[in-house]
């Protein structure tokens, strides 16, 4: 993938993806049970960027922390990316049908109804409650 750097140390179970004009930047902490997902997601090869983070929360929700915080804060999500992110979303979900808790926060900016409407989807398919934070411009 070009112009993207990522490291993953299993040392501390992180892992990092920056962030590029087509494809959100990562943190996923696994020691402190923190995943952030920032800015655009419409990258070439959804598949490609998408896989490795899928696999990865499929191995943290083994052993996940007592509580995971997911911090969302995306710009624009493209169809393609959807149904990606509700893939991440459902692996992630997981952690919760084994009694451990989750808490998503879907940060969106106040104009932004289309990033709205998008999060409150998957939170009807997830059946899952979000914390919807509105951000000031």
């Amino acid at each position: 993938m070009k112009n993207s750097k990522n490291t993953h140390s299993s040392k501390f179970n992180i892992y990092v993806m920056e962030g590029t004009e087509t494809s959100p930047h990562i943190l996923f902490d696994a020691d402190q049970g923190l995943f952030q997902m920032s800015g655009r997601s419409h990258p070439e090869d959804y598949h490609s960027f998408f896989a490795p983070l899928i696999e990865i929360i499929e191995e943290y929700v083994k052993k996940p922390q007592k509580k995971t915080l997911m911090n969302i804060y995306m710009e624009y999500i493209n169809t393609g990316s959807s149904k990606y992110f509700i893939k991440l979303l459902i692996a992630m979900k997981s952690v919760v049908n084994e009694g451990y808790e989750i808490e998503i926060n879907w940060l969106y900016d106040e104009s932004d109804d289309s990033m709205l409407e998008i999060a409150r989807d998957f939170e009807t398919v997830l059946k899952v409650p979000f914390n919807f934070i509105e951000v000031e411009e």
